[in-house]
C-alpha cells in the first residue's frame, strides 16, 4: 500500500513538471524570436548570478557616437623665384664696349667681370689693323665699380705703341629708372702711362643717361670730356688736341632676354689739330651664351670720312664673363 502510494506521488510530480516546463522547453527548441531578452543595464543590476554567461544580440551592445572628424587642412607651400623679364629695368650688357654705352653699372657688390676684345679695321689710309685688349672690373657696390684695361694695341705693326698701356676707370650710378625719371651714370677715366715709350696722362670724364621707352625700345645719351696731355708709345704729342670732347645717341631694343639688339652715333673732336670731328655709325647685338656668359659684336663705319687715322669701316668681338 506504502509502494502504491509512493508510485503515485511520484507520477503526480512528474505530471506538474511537464506542464509547466514543457511550453518553455518547446519554445526555446523552436527559436522563435519573440523571447523577451533582459536589456545589459538592467540585467547587470538585477542578476544574482555573477558568474552565469548572458548572450548579446547585436542589437543589445552600446551603441557609441563618434568623435567629431578634425576639419581637413591643407598646407600651402610659396616658391619666391626672380626671372628676367623683357622690358625689365636694369643692366641689359650695353657697356663701354660700344661707343654709347647704357646708365646701369656692369656689376653688383663683389662681383668680377672679364672682358676679353679683339677686332679688324681699314683705315682711310688703306692700312689695315687687327688689335686684341682686356679689362677686369669688381663691384664696390651694387652701383659702383673700379676697372683696369690693357688698352688695345695693333698685331704686327711692331713696337711704338704703347704696349701695355693702362687705363684705370671708376664707375658710378647715381639714379636708377626705379626711383627717377632715367638712370644716370658717370664714370672718370684716366691713362697711366705704363706702355713703352709712353708718357703723359690723359684724364676723361663720362657721363650716360639711359631712358626706358616701352616696348622694349630704350634711349640712350652719352657725353665725354678729356685733357690729353701725353701719348701713347711714339705717337705725335706735339700736334695732340688738348682738349677733347664727344656726344651722341643710341638706341638698343631687346628681342628675347638673351638677345639684344643696337644703333649708335657719335660726334666727337678729332685727336690732331686741324683735322675735322670724326661722325661714327654703329650697330651691334649682344647675344647671353651662357649664365654668366655673353658675346658682344659691332660694326662701325665713319660716315665722315676726313680722317686717315680714324677707321673707314671696323667689326670688334668681345666675350664677357661674370663671377
Amino acid at each position: 500500500m506504502r509502494m502504491k502510494s509512493t508510485s503515485l506521488g511520484v507520477i503526480g510530480i512528474g505530471l506538474a513538471l511537464a506542464a509547466t516546463g514543457g511550453p518553455v522547453i518547446a519554445q526555446q527548441a523552436s527559436g522563435q524570436a519573440n523571447v523577451v531578452r533582459p536589456s545589459p543595464t538592467n540585467q547587470d543590476a538585477a542578476d544574482t548570478h555573477p558568474l552565469r554567461l548572458a548572450s548579446y544580440w547585436a542589437q543589445d551592445k552600446p551603441k557609441t557616437t563618434p568623435a567629431p572628424s578634425k576639419p581637413a587642412t591643407r598646407e600651402t607651400t610659396t616658391i619666391r623665384t626672380e626671372v628676367k623679364t623683357v622690358g625689365e629695368f636694369g643692366y641689359r650688357e650695353i657697356s663701354s664696349f660700344f661707343n654709347i654705352r647704357e646708365a646701369n653699372a656692369n656689376v653688383d657688390k663683389g662681383e668680377w667681370e672679364l672682358e676679353l676684345e679683339s677686332g679688324w679695321e681699314t683705315g682711310n689710309g688703306g692700312d689695315d689693323d687687327v688689335f686684341f685688349g682686356s679689362s677686369l672690373k669688381y663691384g664696390l657696390d651694387d652701383a659702383t665699380y673700379l676697372e683696369l684695361e690693357v688698352i688695345p694695341i695693333n698685331l704686327g705693326d711692331g713696337g711704338g705703341q704703347g704696349a701695355g698701356e693702362l687705363e684705370l676707370t671708376l664707375f658710378h650710378q647715381w639714379t636708377s629708372e626705379s626711383d627717377a625719371p632715367a638712370a644716370f651714370a658717370t664714370w672718370a677715366s684716366m691713362r697711366i702711362p705704363s706702355g713703352d715709350g709712353s708718357e703723359g696722362v690723359d684724364g676723361t670724364l663720362n657721363g650716360a643717361i639711359t631712358k626706358s621707352l616701352g616696348g622694349n625700345w630704350r634711349a640712350h645719351l652719352n657725353g665725354y670730356v678729356m685733357t690729353a696731355n701725353g701719348v701713347m708709345g711714339d705717337g705725335d704729342d706735339a700736334n695732340r688736341r688738348d682738349f677733347q670732347w664727344g656726344i651722341g645717341p643710341g638706341l638698343d631694343y631687346q628681342f628675347d632676354v638673351d638677345t639684344i639688339g643696337m644703333i649708335n652715333y657719335i660726334n666727337r673732336s678729332a685727336d690732331q689739330n686741324g683735322e675735322s670731328n670724326d661722325g661714327i655709325m654703329e650697330v651691334g647685338f649682344v647675344r647671353k651664351v651662357a649664365e654668366n656668359q655673353h658675346l658682344k659684336f659691332a660694326v662701325d663705319v665713319d660716315v665722315h670720312g676726313g680722317n686717315d687715322d680714324i677707321a673707314n669701316v671696323g667689326a670688334k668681338l668681345q666675350w664677357t664673363i661674370e663671377w
